[in-house]
């Protein structure tokens, strides 16, 4: 994986994976891809968070909260939906930076 031959955490919420995770056997890119990066788990504290930052934000997507509460000051956060996650980044006063993928 790129991250890795640059010595890069790369960093994912399990409720971003939860979003993409269907079917194991017809997935093996996703699979190859997501072992390469450090997954947080959305247990009770995260969800709650999420929840906040969310009402706070007006928004709704839980995945989207996870993403942004899991980046840090000066990390790329990649995604399909930069404007939503720019906002929660705003919101939660997170420097990072986004890029569309």
């Amino acid at each position: 994986m790129l991250a890795s031959e640059h010595d890069v955490e790369a960093l994912t919420s399990s409720a971003a994976v939860a979003q993409a995770w269907r079917d194991p056997s017809r997935q093996a890119r996703l699979a190859r891809a997501l072992s390469g990066f450090s997954e947080q788990p959305l247990d009770a504290a995260c969800a709650r968070r999420c929840g906040l930052l969310l009402a706070r934000a007006g928004s709704s997507d839980i995945v989207d909260a996870a993403v942004a509460l899991a980046a840090s000051h000066g990390d790329t956060v990649l995604t399909s939906d930069p404007s939503d996650i720019q906002r929660l980044l705003d919101v939660a006063g997170t420097a990072a930076q986004v890029r569309a993928v």
